[in-house]
């Protein structure tokens, strides 16, 4: 029983070690910026297996869109231009931002930050796609050694003949 126990904790941290590893090698720029911003952190991602990701891309994409709001109705260019070097913002929208805009064009730059955010979702559930499918890697091949190791030392166990009857000795000084 402690040895299943054992070997379910090794491999319940090395899965939650290289979740976390491929999390932080995987994540794609905007999915970054989003992260680093107060968002959760990429040992929650790698807690929730990401679940709560999508929630937190809509988030960060309506908080573009409602800097950029308030930036246009307040007629701020300078505001603009420092929302345009946000990673969550694409190039071509930040050459609008530089530009400056108007009411009229919100709804434009809405169905954009939309567009992005359905496309910064799709690489999001492919990089935990991804992590998922390296972490279950690692933990085959690790296994994969243990159970060679475990086949080696089994074939040096000694074998130890089994009793050829079932009869029972009767006490060599009975009564």
């Amino acid at each position: 029983q402690s040895g299943g126990a054992s070997g379910a904790a090794l491999m319940g941290t090395l899965l939650a070690t290289s979740l976390s590893q491929s999390f932080s090698q995987e994540l794609p720029p905007a999915l970054q910026h989003t992260f680093q911003q107060g968002q959760p952190s990429q040992g929650r991602l790698s807690s929730s297996g990401g679940s709560e990701m999508d929630q937190h891309i809509t988030q960060a994409y309506t908080q573009v869109y409602q800097n950029i709001s308030g930036a246009v109705k307040e007629g701020d260019t300078e505001k603009l231009a420092e929302i345009a070097d946000n990673p969550l913002v694409s190039p071509e929208m930040g050459k609008q931002l530089h530009k400056g805009m108007t009411k009229a064009q919100l709804p434009d730059i809405q169905k954009q930050l939309d567009q992005q955010s359905g496309q910064t979702l799709k690489q999001g559930q492919e990089m935990i796609h991804q992590a998922f499918n390296t972490a279950i890697t690692r933990i085959y091949f690790f296994t994969l050694f243990i159970v060679a190791i475990g086949f080696i030392v089994t074939c040096f166990i000694p074998e130890i003949p089994l009793k050829k009857s079932n009869k029972v000795e009767e006490a060599v000084g009975a009564m």
